[in-house]
Order: C-alpha cells, then structure tokens, then sequence
C-alpha cells in the first residue's frame, strides 16, 4: 500500500497518535512537487493523526449505493498508485481517473485538479 520511503519517518505519541517529527520527511512524501513556501507551511501545519481510525472495524455492510470517482495521482510517494488503481477497481468498482504530481494536488496543481473534479462530477 505504501511506497518505499514512506513509512518510518512518523513517530507516535503515548495515546498512539502519529506525527511528523521534522519537516524534511514530510515534504518529501507529501509535498514533493510544491513551491518551497508552500511545502514549508504544509508542513508546519501537520497534525497528529489519531490511531482508531485505522484500526476500527468498518461500520457498515456494504459500500453507499451512490456515484463515486477515485483521483490518483501518479507522482504519489505515500501511497502506491498501482494500489489505488487495484482498490479503486476492487473497492469502488470504478476506473480511477490520474493526475500528474504527488499527494498534495490542492496545493501543487490546483487548477488542474478543480478541471478534473468538474469533469467527473
């Protein structure tokens, strides 16, 4: 699921919550194709992320009966877009539509990525 290089460079604190220690790690898997200003900012606002989330049953029986589109980017350094592209078939039973760059499209691209949302919706 994740790309080589992502994973190890968040720490957890004592209620499990993960975070980014530094910035360097983080724009590098997050923010790679960003302006240098706006990586350091993204970066300086992270926050910790809590546990249960990923470690909680999922609530419901089957996924919503509703229109759905998954958007990966091909750049991504945290997670892998073969995997996005095997779940996005899999899971949501869809065909992902792809954008260059990495993680952080709505920083990176934005432009692109609203051209890409009001084509699919």
């Amino acid at each position: 699921m994740f790309v080589q290089g992502f994973t190890g460079n968040t720490e957890t604190r004592d209620d499990c919550a993960s975070f980014w220690p530094g910035t360097a790690a983080a724009i590098r898997c997050f923010y790679h194709d960003c302006t240098p200003d706006d990586a350091v900012w993204a970066a300086g606002n992270l926050r910790a992320q809590a546990a249960a989330p990923s470690r909680e049953v999922w609530p419901l029986d089957a996924m919503p009966d509703v229109e759905r589109t998954s958007i990966i980017c091909r750049d991504e350094r945290c997670i892998s877009p073969e995997w996005s592209r095997t779940m996005s078939a899999e899971q949501l039973g869809v065909q992902p539509v792809e954008l260059d760059g990495g993680h952080s499209p709505f920083l990176a691209r934005p432009a692109e990525l609203a051209e890409m949302i009001a084509r699919v919706l």
